[in-house]
């Protein structure tokens, strides 16, 4: 049997299909501009979903208040009503702030009476929840500008 001479004459001879290893499959190549632009654009934008969604609890700052009220309905709390539109990410009713946390209620209500008196603005962190009593946005710091 003579298993000298080329490939293809080898090939017809044995009549065996050729199997050849490509370097392709040895080595990784990298994958097409195409799928790479598409991964690194849905990177991109899972990167903003998940930023965005963190908005919903921010300051609001600049806030001239007109009235504070202070009562105990369903615990103590402070109350703030201002002349500037109402930061509202949770969809509550839009007239006023509420502080519910007992730990900052005292502090807050004279934080906001100071602001009222002098004619100073406020901030307030306001949360992405309302009040589960009065249902306004529910706010947990407030500061003096």
């Amino acid at each position: 049997m003579n298993t000298t001479g080329t490939r293809e004459q080898l090939d017809e001879r044995w009549r065996c299909p050729v199997i050849a290893i490509s370097r392709d499959l040895i080595t990784p190549r990298q994958p097409p501009e195409r799928i790479r632009r598409t991964g690194q654009t849905l990177s991109v934008v899972a990167l903003l979903l998940a930023w965005t969604s963190s908005w919903g609890a921010n300051w609001a700052i600049g806030l001239t208040p007109s009235q504070v009220i202070t009562a105990n309905t369903g615990g103590p709390y402070t109350q703030i009503l201002t002349v500037d539109p109402i930061v509202n990410p949770a969809g509550c009713i839009a007239d006023s702030y509420i502080i519910r946390d007992s730990t900052i209620v005292a502090s807050s209500l004279a934080t906001a009476l100071a602001a009222l008196a002098s004619g100073r603005q406020i901030r307030v962190w306001v949360t992405d929840t309302c009040d589960s009593v009065l249902s306004r946005p529910l706010v947990t710091a407030v500061g003096m500008m």
